[in-house]
């Protein structure tokens, strides 16, 4: 029953001022995080009774968008016309403001583009993990030195941040650049992609591959089929060297 006992004083980006009346009598001011759910906790009286550690309880807000807080404070899942789709720590404050617009102003635009982006990020990433698997056994997804990313032929490394690299053996990791230490980085320069966004439809989803996404997947293509750039010689030269 704190709802009951406790009134907002004065909310930052950064922190909620409570005034907390006990039963006793007295009076005391606490702050707590300014996070999505303790936003709302108090912009939504009632909605977030004793939601604490819950998950799966769905919270309409208008115009088919529903909400469901989850056992962590900075992630919700958000639905839109029967679809679901998870926020991220990351993108809290956005979170925030889309639903309070939503919640406070029926102002739902912020709400249903939050939503599309993160759908088709999902689409996005199930689609380029498809993508890998259909490659077969020569690639493997993996992660090297906090770096995620895929392995191809058990010989090269391509992050998922673009970059490329030569698995080092273990007693030969001495390499001048700033990369991690099994790792050689390829420089390594795709012609086969395209500059402008590629769009694709996956799922009945619109998905955009970026310029850094068509680099990945044209990087780890050139690795695979990699007898065929002999003639490009500073690409084979980096990676027949041993």
């Amino acid at each position: 029953m704190e709802d009951r006992f406790t009134r907002v004083l004065n909310i930052t980006p950064n922190a909620i001022l409570l005034l907390e009346h006990s039963e006793d009598g007295k009076d005391t001011t606490r702050l707590i995080p300014a996070n999505t759910f303790n936003t709302l906790k108090y912009a939504m009286k009632g909605s977030f009774e004793g939601m604490i550690g819950r998950s799966h309880t769905r919270i309409h807000i208008g115009d088919n968008c529903l909400i469901s807080p989850t056992t962590q404070e900075y992630v919700f899942c958000l639905e839109y016309d029967g679809m679901l789709v998870h926020t991220t720590p990351d993108a809290d404050k956005q979170v925030c403001e889309a639903i309070l617009k939503a919640y406070t102003e029926q102002d739902f635009k912020p709400f249903i583009k939050l939503f599309n982006d993160l759908y088709s990020k999902r689409q996005k990433g199930e689609f380029l993990e498809l993508f890998m698997v259909a490659l077969g056994q020569r690639v493997v997804s993996a992660t090297i030195d906090g770096l995620n990313g895929y392995i191809v032929d058990k010989e090269f490394f391509v992050a998922q941040n673009g970059n490329a690299y030569r698995i080092l053996p273990p007693d030969d990791s001495k390499d001048p650049k700033p990369v991690p230490s099994n790792l050689a980085f390829l420089c390594i320069v795709p012609r086969n992609h395209q500059i402008k966004p590629m769009n694709l439809m996956y799922n009945n989803v619109r998905i955009v591959l970026g310029q850094q996404e068509q680099i990945f997947i044209s990087k780890i293509m050139m690795l695979l089929n990699r007898e065929k750039y002999k003639g490009d010689t500073v690409f084979w030269g980096q990676i027949s060297r041993k």
